[in-house]
């Protein structure tokens, strides 16, 4: 259950999969299956292939990343794969706001990373890295550094008067 007031709200965005994304994700979905399909003289199973690649696109166009930092903690998801998770203050050892190569370091998507952990990427190359006490880690997507960022350090002073 959700405790904060809006006064307590420091920080939220909302990301999604640029549509240049969802169209890749469905290009090479459809035309590898369709290559197969063709080359196999299979001209019925083609029918598959169809609603296989519309349901590539609509996941990769539903998938929306949501952040919040509050007074609670960061609280994440990322519909429809991740439910939202609440990293507390008292269980993140530190954050790290960091530029990233999603070509090299971590591609897009929801996945796990042995550098990152768990990975919750939509668009940019910018991104926070959470490292809780317990060493679990997060990498997310921040749209608006600046403003994460200065919501970490109110939150930070906030903390160190109580």
């Amino acid at each position: 259950m959700d405790n904060s007031t809006s006064q307590d709200l420091f920080y939220q965005e909302k990301s999604t999969f640029p549509f240049y994304t969802s169209l890749i994700i469905f290009l090479f979905s459809v035309f590898p299956l369709t290559v197969i399909v063709l080359y196999k003289n299979l001209s019925t199973n083609l029918l598959y292939v169809v609603p296989f690649a519309i349901f590539l696109l609509f996941i990769s166009v539903a998938t929306k990343l949501t952040i919040r930092v509050d007074f609670n903690g960061i609280t994440h998801s990322c519909s429809p794969f991740v439910s939202k998770k609440l990293l507390t203050w008292d269980e993140i050892e530190y954050i790290k706001i960091m530029k990233y190569n999603p070509f090299f370091d971590v591609s897009r998507g929801v996945k796990y990373s042995f550098k990152f952990g768990k990975t919750r990427t939509t668009r940019g190359n910018i991104a926070a890295w959470i490292t809780l006490k317990n060493k679990n880690k997060y990498f997310i997507t921040v749209i608006d550094p600046e403003s994460m960022q200065k919501s970490i350090d109110v939150f930070s002073e906030k903390n160190k008067k109580l």
